[in-house]
């Protein structure tokens, strides 16, 4: 399996999860905006290992979710991968972190991006059984799709 798109964007959530969908609202709106050759935006419903497989093959990488921070929500934050937290508390053998996946990934020779970017939503009401996000993480998507658009900008600037 080969990827052809250089940059992958991608949006993770729970569509049912409250601002947990935030990721996949992003990525929704930057396909109805248009992207450019070379990128695709792409949603994810599962953790862990699991990215793997959207990110397989991609040179660069942004990674769209919401987050639980002691920020107010609607914060929009941008992350690298040397930000993410080491050994985050995992509620089973299962879970897996998105460090420890690239880690795992790159391990076994699976080709993963050279650069990863997070942009995190802080969410308020996340785990509940509802299909609208939260008024402060709504007003938030317009900003975390203008920051993945700068750092689509800024990879494919640094690739020419």
């Amino acid at each position: 399996m080969e990827r052809k798109a250089r940059v992958v964007v991608l949006g993770c959530g729970h569509p049912y999860g409250g601002d947990d969908a935030v990721g996949l609202e992003v990525v929704r709106r930057l396909r109805e905006e248009g992207l450019p050759p070379g990128v695709e935006a792409v949603e994810c419903s599962t953790a862990g290992l699991g990215i793997l497989d959207f990110l397989y093959g991609a040179e660069k990488a942004i990674l769209v979710d919401a987050m639980v921070a002691d920020l107010p929500p609607g914060s929009v934050l941008r992350l690298t991968e040397a930000d993410l937290p080491k050994g985050a508390r995992r509620l089973s053998a299962h879970d897996v972190t998105v460090r420890e996946a690239l880690a795992w990934g790159r391990e076994v020779g699976v080709p993963m991006p050279e650069e990863l970017i997070v942009i995190g939503i802080v969410g308020r009401q996340m785990g509940l059984w509802q299909e609208t996000l939260s008024p402060e993480v709504e007003e938030a998507v317009p900003r975390a799709v203008a920051l993945a658009r700068r750092e689509i900008e800024r990879f494919l600037q640094n690739e020419s």
